[in-house]
């Protein structure tokens, strides 16, 4: 399964990438909503409106101001005249919202769809240990989730002159990803919140994440096999934590290389390790003995 933030989820075949179904689902999205509409194809069609501003059109579905909104303006501004800021900013996943804050100011949470403003919520933020904490002060969530990737509490993560929020439950997801070279991105859809526009930023080195976290970031390869076969999809494989091998760590076919199929590690013991293995299609093979998993997928070649 994939899951998007707003609390959803799609099985997808092997054989179907995230960034071809992304593209897919926005311009099915414009095409209803210009058959809603009946309007010709402009740039403002299915707009994600920023509240508050001189651009916003009501004619198409955005609010004119809110008490999200006129936070929002305030925010821009007061992180537009602090130059450099640890992780003061706006930030995006992709998925339709905007996600902004401030020292001062705190942060603001909007979401426009098709047919206009979807949600949004706000409120100040405190920063101590490391941590920013958000407190809700006004707006709604719809849903028994709502938005996933909104929480009450976010790591702020620099890369070079990347910034990243991430909340604390991901940090050894987002470890994998930069394992996997899944980071740092060139493109705005992604599993971690970054600031806007820092798709573009170089890196240099590893992420800085907390003292805690950085024995899961690895600097060598891990090369391990299948060795014996357990109940289901558990497997054990050939490599252990002397290799850097760690609980949470996901790992890539690739021998064979023609299936995209993962394996997760839920005890790393020395000289070997238990995985679980996640087949994404019903038609993907069983696990076997002498499969080959590494940190990248055979298909990685560069960053995505």
């Amino acid at each position: 399964m994939i899951y998007f933030s707003y609390g959803v989820s799609i099985e997808i075949g092997s054989d179907m990438k995230l960034n071809f179904l992304v593209p897919v689902i926005f311009c099915a999205c414009v095409a209803i909503c210009l058959f809603l509409s009946g309007d010709s194809v402009s740039s403002s069609a299915c707009a994600i409106c920023p509240s508050g501003q001189a651009g916003d059109d009501p004619a198409n579905g955005c609010k004119k101001s809110s008490d999200a909104g006129q936070r929002l303006a305030s925010i821009r501004s007061e992180f537009a005249a602090l130059q450099s800021h640890q992780w003061a900013g706006e930030y995006r996943n992709g998925n339709g919202g905007s996600f902004a804050l401030a020292p001062e100011t705190g942060f603001a949470f909007q979401v426009y769809g098709c047919l206009g403003l979807q949600y949004e919520i706000y409120g100040p933020v405190a920063y101590r240990n490391g941590r920013i904490r958000l407190t809700l002060e006004g707006g709604d969530l719809p849903g028994p989730t709502g938005f996933q990737l909104i929480a009450n509490e976010f790591i702020p993560v620099s890369w070079g002159a990347r910034k990243y929020l991430i909340l604390p439950k991901d940090m050894i997801k987002f470890c994998n990803d930069v394992n996997s070279s899944e980071e740092p991105r060139r493109r705005t859809f992604g599993k971690h919140l970054l600031r806007y526009h820092d798709e573009y930023a170089k890196v240099d080195g590893l992420p800085n994440v907390p003292p805690e976290f950085r024995k899961y970031l690895l600097t060598s390869p891990i090369d391990a096999r299948i060795a014996s076969l357990g109940n289901g999809d558990l497997a054990t494989i050939d490599v252990g934590e002397e290799s850097g091998v760690y609980e949470g760590l996901e790992l890539y076919l690739v021998e064979p290389s023609d299936q995209f199929i993962t394996a997760t590690v839920n005890a790393a013991k020395k000289g070997r390790s238990e995985v679980i293995v996640t087949r994404y299609s019903s038609n993907d093979p069983k696990p076997a003995i002498g499969w080959r998993f590494a940190l990248r997928p055979s298909h990685a070649n560069g960053h995505q």
